[in-house]
């Protein structure tokens, strides 16, 4: 079941062919040899959207203060990018928008130059390790509103919706992503250990278990470049 304290808003956007054009290549760097584990900074303010579905707008907010320029940002930031996406998406008396509309937002503010879509699950690791966060929207499950003892969420159950959130980090001990959600800093690891100690809002998600949503389902995943 869904928790009404906790909201969603992801909804999958019209597809567009034109993204195979734009693929995460395109842009990546040719290493030779990438770091194992990557964190990008966190931000000090775990936003919350609260009781309205705009999680998509929030992960733009926590975009901004998460990518390398790590950009100022609060709840009403988000609220923000929302409703502007409200203003372009074509659904503006449904609930929750869609990463492109986001995208589009930020493009026209100024914010990005270029964003690129992730074609095959080592898109996502590789650009994590070295280019910058990755926007990721994905079926929600029942089991994902709780961590288990380790942080992670528990990818089981049936889906509920969507949800929009960021990918800031990579640890290859875990093989799993470092996650950061929209919903305050009470909900999720309340606490990291080491040089992140004291950012709330997060959750771990398995690299297998990412991809599974987003290759096997309806996800999708961005990275951007800002300007």
């Amino acid at each position: 079941m869904t928790q009404p304290d906790l909201q969603l808003g992801r909804i999958e956007g019209p597809p567009d062919a034109r993204d195979r054009n734009f693929p995460m290549a395109l842009r990546l760097a040719p290493l030779l040899n990438f770091p194992t584990s990557k964190y990008w900074y966190p931000g000090k303010q775990p936003l919350n959207q609260g009781s309205l579905g705009a999680c998509v707008g929030f992960t733009g907010a926590n975009w901004l203060q998460n990518s390398p320029t790590r950009t100022l940002v609060t709840n009403q930031t988000g609220f923000n990018l929302y409703a502007e996406c409200k203003k372009i998406d074509g659904i503006p008396n449904t609930e929750g928008t869609y990463a492109r509309a986001l995208l589009k937002v930020l493009q026209s503010q100024g914010k990005v130059s270029q964003y690129l879509w992730a074609q095959q699950p080592l898109d996502i690791k590789e650009w994590v390790l070295s280019t910058g966060p990755v926007l990721v929207g994905t079926p929600w499950l029942e089991g994902m509103f709780a961590l288990d003892g380790e942080g992670y969420v528990r990818v089981q159950g049936n889906v509920v919706g969507g949800h929009e959130y960021l990918v800031r980090g990579y640890s290859k001990p875990r093989d799993a992503y470092r996650c950061r959600n929209s919903w305050g800093a009470s909900w999720g690891i309340g606490a990291s250990v080491g040089a992140w100690a004291g950012y709330g809002g997060e959750f771990w998600l398995r690299r297998a278990e990412l991809d599974n949503l987003i290759f096997s389902s309806w996800g999708d995943a961005v990275g951007v470049v800002e300007i």
